[in-house]
């Protein structure tokens, strides 16, 4: 199982296709489900922000393809974009290396 965060954006539809083209099971996580995202694929709503569904995500992956980020500050606002930005990569890098550690466990 693959994790990709930002599977919304554009390099993010581009590796899920080539992921599920190669046979990979994939799992999303983005701000919001595309309409286009297969149903039968997992798919987490919400953000690197959060860290029990990132917790929740990472469970069973093999590989994490971060790609999340907020890329104006228009909307939502230049703390928030930091916020996502700076401690979301923390977050993803913390539940990752958690589910590193746990396989390591056995």
């Amino acid at each position: 199982m693959i994790l990709v965060t930002g599977c919304n954006s554009l390099a993010g539809k581009s590796l899920v296709r080539a992921l599920l083209k190669e046979g990979k099971k994939v799992r999303g996580m983005d701000f919001w489900k595309a309409k286009s995202w297969p149903e039968d694929i997992e798919f987490f709503e919400t953000t690197v922000l959060d860290y029990e569904a990132l917790l929740s995500a990472c469970e069973g992956v093999e590989a994490v393809f971060h790609l999340m980020d907020v890329e104006n500050p228009i909307h939502d606002g230049r703390r928030y974009m930091k916020k996502v930005n700076i401690q979301g990569t923390q977050n993803v890098l913390n539940a990752a290396a958690r589910r590193v550690q746990a396989m390591k466990k056995g």
